[in-house]
């Protein structure tokens, strides 16, 4: 069964620090198996070696296997999380920042020489408007007081825009994006170039 955001616009309700066997029952865990999931794959990816190690077939192997893993790591997040469902579309900031670090990743394997297939290519592209048309419609703006979340649905908006094959919709999104970039560095930062939030924590 899924969540739809309008039917349930409330956040999941806070959860103490969870320990590392969680229990998936709630959104919050969910959303937490999932990532630790992702990020570990992420780091079993990582290319630790030497290239003096590694003759270029092994290499070449290496960048296939990461590739192919990429190519299903995101076929499945796709095929798992439809559109505006469920806890992952809950936060714009967290759509935008998957959408931009897939867009990354898909950047780094094209530029060395990994061509992924027409049916992921496809699929990927869509997948990738889906983030963008969900984070323009469910910006984080509020008159009184905008602050990082905001600035995340704006950035992820010009990385994804910029992205999308050139359209009369890519093409507002972009502009919109820069004009509110703009506005935004104006209303974020002080003059010293620090953050009005001023944030330790990030």
């Amino acid at each position: 069964m899924f969540i739809t955001l309008t039917d349930n616009p409330a956040p999941p309700a806070a959860v103490e620090r969870l320990p590392n066997s969680l229990d998936s029952s709630t959104p919050k865990a969910e959303c937490q198996l999932k990532c630790e999931r992702v990020c570990g794959s992420a780091e079993s990816l990582e290319l630790g070696v030497e290239s003096s190690e590694l003759g270029v077939e092994s290499l070449e192997l290496k960048t296939d296997k990461y590739s192919l893993e990429f190519r299903n790591e995101v076929l499945d997040f796709i095929a798992s999380n439809p559109p505006r469902y469920g806890v992952q579309w809950f936060s714009s900031m967290d759509v935008g920042i998957r959408a931009v670090n897939w867009l990354v990743a898909y950047d780094l394997f094209r530029s060395i020489g990994i061509e992924f297939d027409d049916d992921f290519n496809r699929i990927f592209a869509k997948s990738i408007y889906e983030h963008g048309l969900h984070i323009l419609n469910n910006l984080e703006w509020s008159a009184g007081l905008r602050g990082n979340h905001y600035l995340a649905n704006i950035a992820s908006l010009l990385y994804i825009s910029d992205y999308l094959p050139v359209s009369d919709e890519s093409t507002l999104w972009l502009a919109f994006a820069l004009q509110e970039l703009n506005n935004e560095v104006f209303e974020q930062f002080l003059p010293d170039g620090g953050n009005f939030e001023a944030s330790t924590s990030y």
